[in-house]
């Protein structure tokens, strides 16, 4: 009796123990692929940092005729919808329209990649790959649309957005920092902004912007 009560009990615990490793690699996993930890636009897009591996295959269903855009975040090998295509770091494929789309691995390293899945766009997505030197300061001088920056590299970014009316002087808005490990992203607010970077290495991002 004794025996029976104390193998019920340790396999309470062993569950509960099991029951715990699994929630919390799930909000791992959710932290990992839900979204840089900067800010959010789920109106505009789904964002996910993914990875394949060896023998795995993974699907997924649009939400709009906008498709998906793949951001690489390393140079790679991949089957999309079974075609081999090859993109270097910071690279993008489009694959419009709505539609399943299947990803598969393609050789032996790992494949990180940042998958948008499009919600909405009232215009042609401007994406672009920028490198800034260490301590370099990037001004854009265009009102920029809502706009979601992923890190290649990582990096540190001071973020300044002009509050200034239309044809009136500079007025500089709070600073924000952006710390983000590669494959993670932050959305920036639509607006006129400096970008500066905060540490002595070169920062690799890539920006799309509705």
């Amino acid at each position: 009796m004794h025996y029976d009560y104390c193998c019920r009990l340790s396999g309470e615990r062993l569950k509960n123990t099991l029951l715990c490793s699994l929630l919390s690699l799930f909000v791992l996993v959710s932290t990992m692929s839900g979204a840089g930890p900067l800010g959010s636009n789920s109106n505009l897009a789904k964002v996910s940092l993914i990875q394949l591996n060896q023998e795995t295959r993974l699907s997924f269903q649009s939400t709009s005729d906008q498709g998906f855009v793949l951001i690489a975040i390393k140079d790679c090998s991949l089957f999309i919808d079974g075609q081999s295509t090859r993109l270097k770091s910071g690279e993008h494929k489009s694959i419009p329209g709505r539609h399943s789309l299947e990803l598969a691995q393609s050789g032996s390293a790992p494949v990180p990649l940042v998958l948008i899945n499009v919600v909405a766009a009232t215009q042609a997505l401007s994406i672009q790959a920028t490198s800034l030197a260490g301590h370099q300061e990037l001004e854009d001088a265009s009102d920029m649309n809502a706009t979601l920056l992923i890190a290649i590299t990582p990096l540190r970014l001071s973020d300044v957005r002009d509050l200034a009316d239309e044809g009136e002087p500079w007025k500089s808005g709070p600073q924000k920092t952006f710390d983000l490990q590669e494959g993670h992203f932050a959305w920036l607010s639509r607006g006129i902004h400096r970008l500066r970077n905060s540490r002595s290495t070169a920062a690799h991002f890539v920006t799309v912007e509705w």
